[in-house]
């Protein structure tokens, strides 16, 4: 089965691909872990480490190399250099192996794989479209390289201090009978925020799901028939 067949008769993954293979409850309420992410890919300082990183990462993935496998070993190197180790291992014995991964304890916190096909083939509809930008405009591509590479550094801070958070969390999980859910388990699933912040402005509302009204992220809860809606700001 292709992964497109899979996708569409299965929603074997929750990623929008298609339209429908989506879950009613996003990554950011299911685990606070995720929501800090996002959130430090926006505000986190980058530190002299994550400056070296993310130049040292401009500078090795920039270059035209022949094979994935090179770019594979170029990238890990850097990694490890960074105090961050990753390497390949079978997610299916004997039926499939990953580029590089993170392990800890049985659970994969995070999933790396390459495709080498920037500039390894005769052409390239992403360089070639950059080029007639460049001489269609006048453009300071310097500043442009200096602020893509400060928005690298501070995304992989943002990466470093989330894969922290999943291997403390790993760490923590105790042995399940039946460690894979399958998709109608994880449809009973709730957003992980069980207080809110009462207007009195100190004391907290705590409370517990007990199902799911018609309306996007719309949940009825126990304390005193709470109604619960998250809404973006």
């Amino acid at each position: 089965m292709t992964f497109r067949r899979s996708q569409e008769q299965l929603k074997s993954f929750y990623f929008e691909r298609p339209p429908s293979a989506s879950h009613e409850i996003p990554p950011t309420l299911v685990h606070p872990i995720f929501g800090q992410f996002v959130d430090d890919c926006e505000n986190h300082t980058p530190t002299r480490d994550d400056n070296l990183l993310a130049s040292e990462l401009r500078y090795g993935m920039s270059q035209i190399l022949e094979t994935e496998a090179e770019r594979v070993y170029l990238f890990l190197q850097i990694m490890r250099d960074q105090g961050i180790q990753a390497r390949g291992s079978e997610a299916v014995v004997g039926r499939a192996r990953t580029d590089a991964d993170m392990e800890e304890d049985g659970h994969r916190d995070v999933i790396i794989e390459f495709k080498n096909e920037m500039a390894s083939r005769g052409a390239e509809l992403l360089f070639q479209a950059r080029g007639y930008y460049r001489l269609s405009v006048d453009v300071d591509g310097l500043n442009g390289v200096k602020k893509s590479q400060l928005t690298v550094a501070r995304h992989m801070g943002a990466l470093k201090k989330a894969i922290n958070a999943l291997r403390d969390y790993n760490r923590n999980l105790r042995p399940s009978e039946n460690s894979k859910q399958d998709i109608s388990e994880l449809e009973k699933c709730f957003p992980y925020e069980t207080e809110f912040d009462l207007r009195d402005g100190w004391s907290k509302c705590h409370f517990t799901y007990e199902s799911k009204i018609d309306g996007k992220l719309v949940y009825k809860a126990t304390s005193d028939s709470v109604c619960v809606k998250f809404v973006r700001r």
